[in-house]
Parts: structure tokens; C-alpha cells; sequence
């Protein structure tokens, strides 16, 4: 009984507390990292790239320092961005684990239980070469795996990984690639909605996918210009 009513006031907290869509920021080559939220009250991750990523040069990341996170990057190209978001959490980013994944590695990083967690990328770097170059964040015999596939040696990825007592309920996934309109995903009031994949080549400066939030939905879209470009989301309820 003690446990069912803990459960429904941390609900009903984040619900009331963490209503509103989450924030969105944007970052660009030349610009100043941007700071975004609070590292004790957000948990803040990578919603799209931009650019020409032709080497590990090329890095879009979101990282925390000093009790805040920001969004910044590297780059050796041009046209080289990203963009982020941070959601009001009831836990902060304390149950935030962290990892990483290099092509050159092999198979994928074993991340945690996926019954437990919701995971999402919050960096990018490598070559994206070709249509066949992926990175990736999967469900693998009940764990999330970080990883990809592809004919580039260069790709890296990071990802964040946080407990959600809501992981057991029906998650969505999303897909969108070239060619194809945008996709409307869910509600931004009630959801959260993480990029599980990135594919393509992305070599110039309108090379590019994204979510992002119109008339209070989710949207999943990308470049009109580069054939083989996609990404694929997951969406799920909003407690984090």
C-alpha cells in the first residue's frame, strides 16, 4: 500500500510539476557552447545533427559541467550543429549514467536493463560517408545496446541512460527518412521522445535530422536534399 501511494504522488508530482514541453536549443560552428539547464532539475539530450561529418573532427555533443549542461561542439568542416532539448525530472540528472561507443571497437556497448531505463544519445562524432553508416541505440535480450553499422571506422556516439519507473508501459517508435514527409509523432505536454538512430551521409551544410516540437506534437524530420539520410525515434510516457 506504502508503495502504491509513494508511486502516485511521484506521478502526480512530475505531472504537475514538469508539465510544460520540453526546452529546445540550437547550436552552430562559431558559435559559443549554449548553456542549457540545470543539471539538479533536467535531464538535457542530443535531438539532431547538422552538417559535414567527415571525420572524429566532427563532434556535436550535450555535457555537463559545473551543475549545468550545455550543447557544443567541434569541427574541422563547415556547417557543422546540432540541437538539444532538456525535460523537467523529478530525479535531475543523479541517476544518469553515461557511455560511449567507437565503430572501431566492434560489436555494441551494453548499457542497462530496458524494463528500468530509457536511454538517448547525447553526442555525435565520426564520418558519416554513406547511406550505409549508422549509429544506433537498440533493445537487445532485454538491455539497451549503443552502437551501429556501416562501412565508416570513424563513427562515435554517446549516450545517457535514466531510471523511469514508467519504462514498463507501451513505448512508440517513430521513423523517418528521405523523401518522406514529416512525422508527427506525440504529445509534448505528456511524452518525451529521444533519437534512437541517425543514417546517412552528411557532407554538406543541409545534411541534417531532427525532433523537434509544432503545435505542441513532437516531429520527426530531416534533409530534403541528401538521399539515404533517416532517423528513428522512440517516444514514451513523460516521468523521468
Amino acid at each position: 500500500m506504502l508503495r502504491t501511494t509513494l508511486l502516485f504522488f511521484l506521478i502526480f508530482f512530475s505531472i504537475i510539476s514538469f508539465a510544460e514541453p520540453p526546452k529546445e536549443y540550437q547550436w552552430t560552428q562559431g558559435r559559443y557552447e549554449q548553456q542549457m539547464g540545470l543539471t539538479a532539475f533536467n535531464v538535457c539530450y542530443l535531438t539532431g545533427i547538422k552538417g559535414a561529418f567527415e571525420s572524429r573532427n566532427e563532434i556535436v555533443r550535450v555535457y555537463q559541467n559545473n551543475g549545468k549542461y550545455y550543447l557544443g561542439g567541434t569541427s574541422h568542416q563547415q556547417g557543422v550543429g546540432g540541437w538539444a532539448m532538456c525535460v523537467g525530472s523529478f530525479y535531475g540528472s543523479s541517476s544518469l549514467t553515461a557511455f560511449n561507443w567507437v565503430s572501431s571497437q566492434g560489436g555494441g556497448t551494453q548499457m542497462v536493463p530496458s524494463n528500468t531505463h530509457r536511454c538517448f544519445f547525447t553526442g555525435l562524432a565520426g564520418a558519416f560517408n554513406s547511406n550505409q553508416d549508422q549509429v544506433d541505440i537498440s533493445r537487445i535480450n532485454n538491455s539497451w545496446v549503443l552502437g551501429g553499422s556501416g562501412i565508416s571506422q570513424e563513427l562515435e556516439s554517446w549516450a545517457g541512460c535514466v531510471k523511469n519507473p514508467l519504462s514498463i508501459f507501451l513505448t512508440q517508435t517513430f521513423t523517418w527518412h528521405h523523401g518522406s514527409p514529416e512525422v508527427a509523432m506525440t504529445n509534448a505536454n505528456d511524452s518525451i521522445c529521444f533519437l534512437h538512430s541517425v543514417k546517412g551521409k552528411f557532407d554538406a551544410f543541409y545534411d541534417w535530422v531532427r525532433i523537434a516540437i509544432k503545435n505542441g506534437k513532437f516531429v520527426l524530420s530531416g534533409s530534403f536534399f541528401r538521399p539515404g539520410v533517416s532517423a528513428t525515434a522512440v517516444c514514451t510516457p513523460r516521468l523521468l
